[in-house]
Order: C-alpha cells, then structure tokens, then sequence
C-alpha cells in the first residue's frame, strides 16, 4: 500500500516508516541537547578536563616530523574546538535567559585560555603565547561548527514540526 506526502507523490509504506524513524532520531538528538543541564554538566567537565591536560607536569615531547605546525599547537588547537563546541550548545539551550553574543564567548574562552596558560608554571610548565594563539583559534573554530550544528537542527526540527533548541531570534 502507498501512502500520499503532502506533494501529492505517493510513497511506500517501508519509504514512510524511514522517514518516521528518521523523526525519531530527530526528536531523540534534540531532546539530548536542548537538555540545559546534561550540556552544562558537559561542558564543565570538559574544561575541566582540559584544564587536567594542560596542566599535566610531565609531557613527553611530541615529535613533530618537521611540519609547518607542531604537533602541540594543533593539539591545543583540537581541545579548544572541543570546548568551543559546546560552549556554543551550552548558549542555546534554555530561553529564559538572555544569550550572551558569540563574541563574548569568544572572549571568555580566551581569558580562560591565558589563565589555563599562565597557571601552567604552577606544575613546571612554561606557558606559550602560541598556544593561547591556537586555543583561541580553535575555540572559534569550534564555537562557529557548534553555531551551525545547532542552526541545521533546528531547521530540521521545523521541517518535522519539533520545537527548535531555542525559540525566537536564532542570530547567535
């Protein structure tokens, strides 16, 4: 048996059952992270864990094969992406609360990055200013992925009638 869509085009039952279940997994990923406190949880544990990393006494050298860009900066680079990341989730989820814009996120990640740098001589570390350089361009990086990420959820939501991660203005 088929059924009609709402063009008028007719459809199996096996193409409408794909397409529910597709909705599903819609539903199920934005009932994830419009969660405020599983995002806010995570993203805490993750600087938290960053903080860990980075401030780990004893790292080996990484040898870098002779390539443009150390290893260790693209290394910093990735965490602060990560923590852009959900930084940027953790900024949607809720309405209640006026949203802070991207650039004053972007502004504590590098306070917090020059902290996690300039406290890293508490463990025999040396803090770099290329490392803040990397942090703070992957925290952009991530914060602007996180932005689209969630953008793209949202309309898809409306596509299936789901309600967006945030209702209202969507600019940030």
């Amino acid at each position: 048996p088929c059924a009609e869509n709402e063009c008028g085009h007719h459809r199996s039952e096996a193409d409408a059952s794909m397409v529910r279940n597709c909705e599903s997994l819609w539903y199920a990923t934005a009932a994830i992270v419009r969660s405020a406190p599983a995002v806010y949880a995570t993203t805490v544990s993750y600087a938290f864990a960053l903080l860990l990393l980075t401030h780990w006494p004893q790292v080996p050298e990484i040898a870098t094969g002779g390539s443009l860009l150390p290893l260790d900066k693209i290394i910093h680079w990735v965490l602060y992406a990560g923590l852009g990341f959900l930084l940027s989730f953790a900024n949607r989820v809720g309405t209640s609360r006026p949203r802070p814009p991207w650039l004053a996120l972007l502004a504590a990640t590098a306070v917090f990055a020059a902290a996690d740098e300039l406290t890293q001589t508490l463990t025999g570390r040396s803090p770099e200013i290329l490392d803040w350089v990397a942090d703070l361009a992957g925290a952009a990086a991530g914060l602007g992925l996180g932005r689209l990420v969630a953008r793209a959820i949202d309309r898809q939501l409306d596509l299936i009638g789901g309600v967006p991660l945030v209702s209202g203005d969507r600019s940030q």
